[in-house]
Parts: structure tokens; C-alpha cells; sequence
């Protein structure tokens, strides 16, 4: 008698539970796509247009910090890959770059909201030809 009412407890409403765990996991799910959400990535510096024979120090990576929907999470990787500075605007000696969101090849949709260094301190020299 009292697994016939278990049985029948579970079994009546079978269909009603599972279609309420379904629209529940289905409502949880599209809530937290939308999710803003901010992460930090360390990413290189990678120069381009480097005249031959040129020396670039600096620091080797950028602590940068950004915001985006949780969806756009896996998107972020392959965008977010790098700082890209032209090389082509370096004085010989120390210089100063301001980072600013030019240098991030990120969509508009993601918003860049720090970098650590945001000031950043090259050193240029040329390289001596051995002879």
C-alpha cells in the first residue's frame, strides 16, 4: 500500500515535473548569458613595422582587465590575444607609450576597462653590425 502511493506520487505529475525542470534549467540558462561579467588576462606586447637592426626592452606582459557578456567568454581568447604597438613611432632611448583601447584588437561590444601598466616604458636601441 505504501509503495503504491510512492509509485503513484512520482508517476502522476511525471510529465508537469519534467516540463518545470526543463523551463527552469531553460530560464537559468538564457539569465546567465547575459551576464556582464569582468575579467583579467595577461596578454604580450607584440610590435610591428620594426625597422632591421632595432632593439626593443620592455615589460614582457599587460595585466588587462575587461568587460563582457559571459557568453562572449570564449569569443574573448582568440580576440584578446596581444597589445599591438608600430614600432615605426619609437625613438632611439627611452620612450613612453599610453595604452589606450587602439592598441587591443577587441569588438566594440567588449569594453576595455583597465590595463596595468597603463603607461608603458620601452627602451630603443640599435643593434651594432659585427663586422
Amino acid at each position: 500500500m505504501k509503495s503504491n502511493l510512492i509509485k503513484q506520487t512520482i508517476t502522476s505529475n511525471f510529465i508537469l515535473k519534467t516540463a518545470s525542470l526543463l523551463a527552469g534549467y531553460s530560464l537559468w540558462f538564457l539569465l546567465s548569458q547575459t551576464q556582464v561579467v569582468e575579467q583579467t588576462v595577461q596578454v604580450p606586447v607584440v610590435w610591428y613595422d620594426v625597422p632591421e637592426g632595432m632593439i626593443i626592452k620592455n615589460q614582457k606582459d599587460i595585466s588587462v582587465t575587461v568587460c563582457h557578456k559571459r557568453n562572449q567568454a570564449n569569443y574573448l581568447s582568440t580576440a584578446l590575444q596581444a597589445v599591438h604597438i608600430n614600432a615605426q613611432q619609437l625613438t632611439l632611448g627611452k620612450n613612453s607609450i599610453a595604452l589606450t583601447k587602439d592598441h587591443f584588437f577587441v569588438p566594440a561590444d567588449i569594453k576595455l576597462v583597465h590595463c596595468t601598466p597603463s603607461l608603458l616604458s620601452v627602451d630603443v636601441y640599435v643593434q651594432e653590425k659585427k663586422a
